[in-house]
């Protein structure tokens, strides 16, 4: 009985939230709406500090280590503790008081092996610190830690916990699989890295497309309004500047970015077009329609992955046509919001989001908060991908006549 008990606190003490409670009683936010979106210690040494955030990482770590200590104390066998603490992980892995979501449970993983065996995570220590003085990577150094967690425990020769440590390994590397694709198209942020920039307000006028023209062509990253909402843009033609947006907008590696151009010139050199795309072509182009075509060689890489196909639009936004023609490349453009949350309609909502991230605002009023159509045109067939401010039926309707 006292072991079912002891079960259950540990994964209840491990759901407690402590860096998201720590966040939200000092600085009144949700930090999962703030930087990495985690709950752990990273993120809240990014907004509250790096002392804060020792605190809040030393809070995880207790959840898997007291739960061990306990256990120990009532004289549990080896494999009865690793389960205590594993317990406390999964509860901040997958926490009751989130929805059963959480962090990715690694300072309460040391928590846990520490309890368990001290000199285990002396012998972690190398490949975490090693990998994080050569890359400054957190997460990188985190899932190598995880790997070599089984060989550690091999080195203290305990085969038992080896084996079993390759739950909380596997679990781990899974928790990072955003992280993984992250580092694998080079997006990852490292430790120390600066977040906050100058964020310049531009107006809708002369001095303020100049601008925007000028911090475009250094490959810089803004927010522009368009015909349906505010955008992410940057230099298409700008890896660094493509990677910038994924990393701000937090967008998954496998949805590619869209491209702005200035004509429907441009819309023939970047994609393939037949009669059916002609078609929506000279009925809603300009306009709030994205055509997504098969891709021409030689196209902006607007992705992280290698498609074959390409998302044009020519919003209808006398601001962002003089922009386009402006320059001498098109635009690569998203949404402008943090991915699965709601986009920002007006200046004093974009500050919020992207103050400090993005290098200049475009004021343009209100936005509607009602995206583009997303029509696919490959061959003959037509898919309507995502309906927006023009509905399915006004396509059907001109590709029937």
């Amino acid at each position: 009985m006292e072991k079912i008990i002891l079960y259950i606190f540990s994964y209840i003490y491990g759901s407690i939230p402590f860096g998201l409670i720590l966040v939200r009683v000092l600085k009144g936010v949700d930090i999962r709406k703030i930087g990495s979106g985690n709950i752990g210690a990273t993120n809240v040494s990014r907004v509250l500090g790096l002392k804060l955030g020792l605190i809040s990482g030393i809070l995880d770590i207790s959840k898997g280590f007291i739960p061990v200590i306990i256990g120990k104390y009532l004289g549990l066998s080896t494999t009865e503790l690793f389960f205590a603490g594993l317990l406390g992980v999964v509860g901040h892995d997958f926490s009751i008081f989130l929805s059963f979501k959480g962090g990715k449970g690694i300072a309460s993983t040391l928590g846990f092996i520490l309890a368990l065996n001290p000199l285990v995570i002396l012998i972690e220590v190398v490949p975490f610190l090693g990998t994080f003085f050569i890359t400054k990577i957190v997460s990188l150094s985190s899932i190598l830690a995880l790997v070599f967690l089984p060989i550690s425990f091999l080195i203290v020769g305990d085969k038992t916990l080896a084996l079993l440590s390759l739950i909380p390994s596997a679990l781990g590397i899974i928790r990072h699989k955003e992280n993984i694709e992250r580092l694998i198209y080079g997006i990852e942020r490292k430790f120390g890295e600066k977040e906050l920039i100058e964020t310049e307000v531009l107006r809708e006028d002369t001095s303020g497309l100049n601008r925007a023209k000028e911090i475009l062509m250094k490959g810089g990253v803004g927010v522009i309004p368009t015909d349906t909402v505010y955008g992410l843009c940057t230099n298409a033609l700008s890896g660094e500047g493509v990677k910038r947006i994924y990393r701000i907008k937090k967008r998954d590696v496998k949805k590619p970015l869209v491209l702005f151009v200035k004509n429907k010139d441009e819309i023939e050199k970047f994609g393939v077009i037949n009669d059916v795309a002609k078609k929506l072509i000279d009925n809603f182009i300009p306009g709030p329609v994205t055509i997504v075509l098969k891709r021409k060689e030689g196209a902006p890489k607007i992705s992280l992955k290698d498609i074959d196909t390409i998302g044009i639009r020519i919003p209808d936004e006398e601001f962002v046509i003089k922009l386009l023609k402006s320059l001498d490349f098109p635009l690569a453009t998203t949404s402008a919001n943090i991915s699965n949350r709601p986009t920002p309609k007006d200046i004093s909502s974009l500050k919020e989001v992207f103050s400090g991230i993005v290098d200049f605002i475009v004021e343009g009023g209100e936005r509607s908060g009602s995206p583009s159509t997303v029509v696919s045109v490959i061959g003959e067939e037509v898919k309507i991908l995502r309906e927006g401010r023009v509905k399915r039926e006004e396509i059907f309707k001109i590709l029937n006549k």
